[in-house]
């Protein structure tokens, strides 16, 4: 009797922990920059018309005027790009499921030998919380990254609740937390399309000398394509189209030649099996149209490579 007793409580223990940590722990990055990913989701499932989808990291975040795009092809626009970080995979994963007939789908990788799966596990946690439907998105290749990184996770949050918990508790409302300073790194920076709609009107960028140029020569992951050719083919089942363009590059510390650069986009065109619609020597750009970063534009270079990609996007339709 007693070891049932004790069994019992055990679990009542267990269940109460698991309400605490899920319930109260959990959402402590709610109004943070990677939280966006929530509300671009959220737009994402709702429209159900055909649609244009941008997917990739903070260069799409910080690199597009969706409404102008929106406007041109009259089709709703989702813009999926959020963070490096989190690695490419994780956002063709979030998209995946709600690919439509008649969609268009750009991948737009910053990086070109990025792993196939989730490059940083505690990111993902502080990007998908306890927010279950993102948990679904998550492949069986990653769960034991993600398993390992849930202790440092928690820890992390664990951290950040503890000034907010009794008010929490008092009023069972996370609303209670103060919201972060107005910054371009919070989920207040994005608009409904999800862009970041942070004003930057100019460079503000430090160590110039640090950045590097988005992507390194002979360094196209053979890994990353085959995911992405595989991609294609779900895309494809769908009824919508894949196509893939390229990021923004800072010319200043570009260092490939001209051939090289050709060379390049000659060697990636060959390792996908869908369409590269751009030309990278339209998206060199100089410094004073990027913003804190050599992938992160300002409001200039926002406007001058959405203009681009729309003449791409226009052409790659037409075809």
């Amino acid at each position: 009797m007693a070891k049932k007793s004790w069994i019992f409580r055990s679990i009542i223990f267990i269940v109460i922990m698991l309400v605490w940590i899920f319930s109260v722990i959990l959402p402590q990055y709610s109004k943070g920059y990677n939280a966006s990913m929530i509300d671009k989701y959220d737009r994402l499932k709702s429209v159900k018309e055909p649609k244009i989808i941008l997917v990739g990291d903070s260069n799409v975040a910080f690199g597009f005027n969706s409404k102008l795009i929106e406007e041109q092809f009259n089709m709703p626009v989702v813009n999926m790009g959020l963070h490096g970080g989190l690695g490419l995979t994780l956002h063709t994963d979030i998209v995946k499921g709600n690919i439509n007939k008649g969609d268009i789908v750009v991948v737009l990788p910053a990086q070109y030998d990025f792993p196939n799966g989730i490059s940083d596990a505690v990111l993902a946690w502080q990007t998908i919380e306890n927010h279950f439907s993102l948990w679904s998105k998550i492949r069986y290749q990653d769960y034991e990254k993600m398993i390992e990184a849930f202790p440092t996770y928690l820890k992390k949050a664990v951290e950040l609740s503890f000034p907010n918990c009794l008010s929490r508790l008092k009023f069972w409302n996370r609303e209670t937390t103060p919201p972060p300073p107005k910054s371009v790194y919070s989920r207040a920076a994005f608009n409904e399309y999800g862009d970041v709609k942070f004003e930057r009107s100019k460079n503000i960028m430090k160590n110039r000398h640090l950045a590097e140029a988005g992507f390194r020569r002979g360094q196209i992951s053979k890994e990353l394509m085959q995911y992405l050719n595989e991609y294609h083919k779900y895309v494809e089942s769908q009824g919508a189209t894949l196509f893939m363009g390229v990021p923004p590059i800072m010319q200043e510390i570009f260092e490939m030649t001209d051939e090289e650069l050709a060379d390049f986009q000659e060697e990636l065109e060959n390792s996908i099996q869908f369409e590269l619609i751009s030309d990278f020597n339209n998206y060199i750009y100089s410094e004073t149209l990027f913003y804190n970063t050599n992938l992160h534009l300002n409001d200039r270079g926002v406007e001058i490579r959405t203009q681009q990609f729309i003449k791409d996007l226009t052409k790659a339709v037409k075809n």
